[in-house]
């Protein structure tokens, strides 16, 4: 989990240090991702969105069951080869 999140924040920073119109397209998609991952983390683990500030309703906690866990690891999976079918040099 800590992996991913770290790949998603680097890609946003990479994405806000520089956009021009040809790559528009492809910062729309790492951003895209970006997105989802933060709702899916704090749909996963609302718990941390309390302890962040997140705003987010803290009406149940996370599920952090074996299937559960396995589940959020297939969809961050999904998303870190979504990130790594984006080519990073369209973000310059």
């Amino acid at each position: 989990m800590r992996r991913t999140m770290t790949a998603v924040m680097a890609l946003v920073l990479l994405v806000g240090c520089g956009r021009s119109d040809a790559n528009r397209d492809t910062v729309a998609e790492a951003l895209a991702i970006a997105d989802e991952y933060v709702v899916g983390y704090y749909d996963q683990f609302p718990e941390d969105a309390y302890e962040t500030g997140y705003p987010a309703p803290l009406d149940r906690m996370g599920d952090h069951s074996p299937a559960a866990t396995a589940a959020w690891e297939a969809r961050e999976d999904a998303w870190v080869a979504r990130l790594l079918a984006i080519d990073a040099g369209l973000l310059d």
